[in-house]
């Protein structure tokens, strides 16, 4: 019967890579664990237990995936995803559900807690890497007192540096910028923190774990959407959930004012990468300007996707947003109708390059960041 063993990890940066250290120490701790053909205990639904799910998987290590799931049929569903969006052997893989001790909501939101107290409690060998002090995981650990810790491949933990920031110096934009016209309705992109919609978790880990700098940035995103020639539509903050690609009628020295650091929603509104269209393409092509109302004075003839309320804390209409319902084809478009836009000169020339479409960067220098 082969021991059970946990690598454990407090959560961490979102935007991590080969390079980041607590990856570089994971790595090493699965060749470890494949090595004294030990059996490892992993979880989903946190990306530091989801990278060592895929590694598991990728090294054939024998592996029990603790699902935390208010009901029987959640865990189901949360199975059948798992063993899709990871590519799991059947045969190296079996599944534990934790289920909430009650279902009242305080039950429900202690169901990470519980998965974490459940696995480490059945671990026989702990191999801690980036843990928080005095943190959950921390205390679990020390409440141990049986259990082998293998503390060679641990290091100092670090606090989450998540904050993308951008500082598009007006004075510095290059001169491309400054005598581009008002022709193109821009979709700006960002970074995203896990993986493209149309992307496994698979492939997205499997970026990370081979990448020397974090493989999801918004100037990969761009390149993303220009191999596949597609933009995926985001139902997020759109009216009753409908997918739209957004776009917006800014000129690009007008937009970098709106680029910043979303607190909230742990990412940029948007950052200084995007594809332009010619305005008179589009509402050819089914792109459409939002048609911005009064709380009061909502239309009742208009498209619902198209409607956008002037915002009570925010007036949303400095954006001058356009959209597309659904997801937008740049097969459709002639390459000559098309425009991307980088931050950096060099990035600018490398796409230009790959692509063969006008590139711009909208800096000649970069400021530094908190300049």
């Amino acid at each position: 019967m082969k021991k059970k063993c946990a690598i454990l990890l407090s959560r961490q940066s979102l935007h991590p890579s080969r390079s980041t250290l607590w990856v570089r120490q994971t790595l090493k701790a699965i060749q470890w664990v494949k090595k004294n053909q030990l059996q490892i205990l992993t979880s989903i639904g946190q990306s530091t237990w989801e990278f060592i799910v895929f590694l598991a998987q990728k090294e054939q290590i024998n592996q029990i995936i603790y699902i935390p799931a208010k009901h029987s049929e959640e865990f189901d569903c949360v199975k059948n995803d798992a063993i899709q969006q990871f590519h799991l052997n059947n045969q190296c893989v079996s599944f534990i559900p934790v289920f909430p001790k009650t279902t009242t909501q305080k039950g429900i939101k202690q169901l990470p807690y519980c998965r974490d107290k459940s696995l480490v409690n059945d671990a026989e060998i702990v191999i801690p890497i980036s843990i928080r002090p005095n943190g959950y995981m921390d205390q679990l650990i020390h409440l141990k007192h049986e259990t082998f810790r293998m503390t060679q491949f641990q290091i100092r933990y670090q606090k989450r540096q998540d904050p993308i920031a951008y500082r598009v110096d007006p004075n510095h934009l290059s001169n491309h910028i400054r005598q581009l016209n008002h022709r193109y309705i821009i979709h700006w992109t960002r970074s995203s923190n896990g993986p493209w919609p149309t992307e496994s978790k698979s492939n997205y880990y499997q970026a990370i774990s081979q990448s020397d700098d974090y493989p999801r940035q918004a100037y990969y995103s761009l390149c993303n959407i220009l191999k596949t020639k597609v933009i995926k539509a985001s139902c997020h903050n759109m009216p009753r959930k409908t997918p739209i690609v957004s776009f917006s009628s800014l000129h690009p020295k007008d937009a970098i004012s709106l680029m910043r650091w979303r607190s909230r929603f742990c990412h940029m509104s948007f950052e200084p990468y995007g594809i332009g269209i010619d305005k008179e393409l589009a509402s050819k092509i089914n792109i459409h300007p939002v048609i911005y109302y009064e709380k009061s004075n909502r239309p009742l003839n208009s498209p619902y996707w198209l409607l956008q309320s002037r915002g009570i804390r925010s007036d949303w209409r400095v954006e001058s947003e356009y959209r597309h319902l659904g997801d937008f084809d740049l097969n459709s478009i002639p390459w000559n109708h098309l425009i991307c836009f980088c931050y950096k000169p060099h990035e600018a020339e490398m796409i230009s390059k790959q692509f063969e479409i006008n590139t711009v960067a909208l800096t000649s220098a970069v400021a530094p960041i908190g300049a």
